[in-house]
């Protein structure tokens, strides 16, 4: 890429070669062009004039960045730094022309106010990225000056913010997203209540399961008792559910074996203490014959 940032000398020998263009994008004091656009038109012309094709995709825009979760801070971190780099190496080492009549540490103000720089926010980058974008007529791609303006911690942090909220949005992550939301939004009022509905569906299913798989479980265990004490079951709701698709989670405890034969009978219903002193607690601890 051939680097053109204030003659047209670079953007002729981009269009003479239809090579690509490497420029920053706020053009310096001096400059034959009043914006980009006009600037990226004499590539045009003169590739026109020895047969060649500009293409926008190779050109590729310089921009100094420094970004933070404010504004106010991100002007704070760079503060210092910034003013020294532009006085320092522009102004006292390449003679450019003082920005402004004062110190340094004011110089970072001036250049965010005329968007020479950008330091704020990602919604800032994405604005002057916008900006940019419509006064080229587009270009290709950003490139960020890498001026490490803060300490390492808030540098890579600037970066990280450009990764994850200002390069999606120009590289078309978002769309779907965005679309997937505004979607929901506009249902959210039937969306919620179907969800309302479906809880109350399912938590009403939940009761009957566990209701239903209770009653089973217990008439199986008295059925083998005294045919006296099968009154108490019959009061039980007239449900029934087969033995293997009860609710399991609910289960008698364990009978006390009175004795009787090898199938099983010989239970008998009676309260016993659960300890041997504690006449208030009582549980049912077996069923069958028996007095």
């Amino acid at each position: 890429a051939v680097a053109a940032a204030q003659s047209p000398s670079g953007m002729v020998l981009v269009g003479k070669h239809g090579a690509g263009v490497l420029s920053v994008s706020a053009l310096r004091g001096g400059s034959t062009e009043k914006d980009l656009g006009e600037f990226w038109k004499i590539a045009e012309q003169t590739a026109e004039e020895h047969g060649n094709t500009m293409d926008r995709e190779e050109w590729r825009d310089v921009l100094h960045v420094h970004l933070a979760e404010t504004r106010k801070d991100a002007i704070e971190q760079a503060r210092v730094a910034a003013g020294r780099y532009q006085r320092e190496y522009f102004e006292n080492t390449l003679g450019l022309d003082s920005v402004i009549d004062g110190p340094p540490d004011k110089i970072i103000d001036s250049m965010v106010e005329t968007g020479t720089w950008c330091v704020g926010t990602p919604d800032d980058l994405i604005e002057t990225i916008e900006r940019l974008d419509r006064d080229s007529g587009g270009f290709g791609g950003l490139l960020v000056q890498a001026t490490e303006w803060g300490t390492r911690e808030q540098v890579l942090h600037s970066y990280e913010l450009i990764a994850r909220y200002v390069m999606p949005r120009f590289q078309g992550s978002l769309v779907n997203l965005s679309r997937s939301q505004a979607w929901v939004a506009g249902k959210k009022d039937e969306l919620e209540a179907l969800r309302t509905k479906a809880i109350d569906r399912a938590q009403a299913d939940y009761t009957e399961r566990r209701l239903r798989g209770f009653f089973p479980t217990l008439t199986a265990l008295v059925s083998r008792s005294h045919p006296a004490q099968q009154r108490w079951v019959n009061r039980a709701p007239a449900v029934r559910t087969p033995i293997g698709e009860r609710d399991t989670s609910i289960q008698p405890e364990p009978a006390e074996r009175l004795g009787g034969n090898k199938n099983g009978r010989g239970y008998r219903l009676r309260e016993v203490p659960k300890h041997k002193h504690d006449f208030n607690s009582r549980r049912i601890v077996s069923a069958g014959h028996g007095s």
